[in-house]
């Protein structure tokens, strides 16, 4: 897709998989799908497989399904909603910090992105369900990695084998995603005989529709599998390029080190400096950026249309790409280099909204965006006041080409300590 915007232009038409798929890379053709025309552009080819894992949770699901689902779980997702997770951030933060003291002599290296997995995957789970995931030995972990790597890699492949072909890595991921299914209906055995229970779980289970009515147990399952894979995948993999991109660029991580100076002197931070760490904040948002979590969203259009005066065919698919728009040189000056200071008030205000879109965009923006960039500020800033992370000397750092934008062959990184 890269070469064929290259070589083409702001839209091409493609022929992948027998389908007719049509790249659209621009800010006004973006809102044209997403919100103007959303109505005709609906989730269809793409999201079976994902189905598979997080059957018709807020991701997957669509219509007035969607609307009563995202009426019910935004309220929780706003700035203010989120600050009610700061304290769990804070606290697995710092107990990850305590773990890597005896490593941190700058000769071990830490799988960078194992550890970004371990935290978020800590974080999620306790805001959740109240509960420690040990990333070492927990077995919901093992199942929660294998079934989304499944997923990410059938999405991925040209011709993805039946389900029901009783192959290795089918039953593999129908074992795991058994096991998966009965621990979260576990937890919500409990909560439901607990009432003095104060997690996101307990607030789920709480609440009540427009009609007056709870959720099925099924649909609650799904919804809590989505919340997991979304709070889990997008922070870890963004945190990871966080991490290679402070190493390689001195003068931001100074900048970022100078911000924490200024604010917060030789004390600790607390919940209520986060409002005023706005470069720390600029950092990640110029990190998913450059490496955004998801590589591509798909449509599909209900009706023949047109964008920027080409004719869009009933059935084609729409692929948005995140990671090609996020490098357009009409939008973004000299693309490829990490400057935090593109997301300062004074050059965003200029830019339109839909030339970045990490999160999507419209009505279906995701709703951790907001959690996302709360758990970044309190990671960053904790670890950087006690750590200096430094990339293994030789090692090769490529993104990989699948869905997900992850390092291919992982983030080997050695810990030093601030002086």
């Amino acid at each position: 897709m890269l070469k064929a915007w290259r070589d083409y232009g702001d839209i091409v038409r493609l022929n992948i998989r027998g389908k007719t798929v049509h790249l659209v890379t621009r800010p006004e053709h973006i809102q044209h799908v997403l919100v103007s025309r959303r109505d005709n552009y609906y989730k269809g080819y793409g999201y079976q497989d994902q189905k598979l894992l997080l059957g018709e949770g807020l991701i997957t699901s669509d219509g007035e399904l969607w609307e009563q689902q995202h009426r019910l779980m935004q309220p929780f997702f706003t700035p203010r909603g989120v600050g009610h997770f700061t304290d769990i951030m804070f606290d697995a933060t710092r107990r990850m910090l305590e773990r890597w003291a005896p490593k941190a002599d700058g000769r071990q290296a830490v799988q960078i992105d194992d550890e970004m997995a371990r935290l978020t995957g800590n974080i999620i789970v306790r805001i959740l369900f109240g509960r420690d995931l040990d990333a070492g030995s927990s077995p919901i972990d093992e199942a929660f990695q294998y079934c989304i790597g499944f997923i990410d890699r059938r999405s991925a492949d040209l011709i993805a084998l039946p389900m029901f072909l009783p192959t290795a890595a089918n039953r593999r991921f129908k074992r795991y995603l058994a096991a998966l299914y009965r621990y979260i209906d576990e937890r919500v055995s409990e909560h439901r005989q607990d009432p003095e229970a104060d997690d996101f779980l307990s607030v789920l289970l709480g609440s009540q529709n427009d009609e007056g009515g709870s959720m099925s147990d099924t649909q609650l399952r799904d919804e809590l599998v989505t919340l997991f894979v979304a709070g889990y995948q997008t922070s870890m993999h963004a945190l990871t390029w966080t991490w290679y991109l402070l190493d390689q660029h001195p003068p931001v991580l100074a900048r970022l080190l100078e911000e924490q100076q200024e604010l917060l002197g030789n004390r600790e931070l607390t919940p209520s400096d986060l409002r005023n760490l706005s470069y720390a904040s600029m950092v990640f948002q110029e990190t998913m950026r450059l490496y955004p979590p998801v590589k591509v969203f798909i449509r599909q259009a209900r009706e023949a249309d047109t964008i920027g005066g080409f004719h869009i065919p009933t059935g084609s698919l729409i692929v948005i790409s995140p990671y090609i728009t996020n490098r357009h040189p009409d939008l973004w000056p000299d693309p490829e280099h990490f400057d935090p200071q593109r997301f300062s008030p004074e050059q965003a205000e200029h830019r339109s909204r839909y030339a970045y879109i990490p999160f999507s965009a419209g009505p279906r923006i995701c709703l951790g965006d907001n959690f996302a960039l709360l758990e970044a500020s309190i990671v960053l800033t904790m670890v950087t006041r006690r750590y200096r992370l430094r990339l293994v000397p030789g090692h090769a750092v490529i993104p990989s080409m699948e869905v997900k934008t992850r390092p291919l062959y992982g983030m080997p990184m050695t810990l030093h300590p601030r002086t």
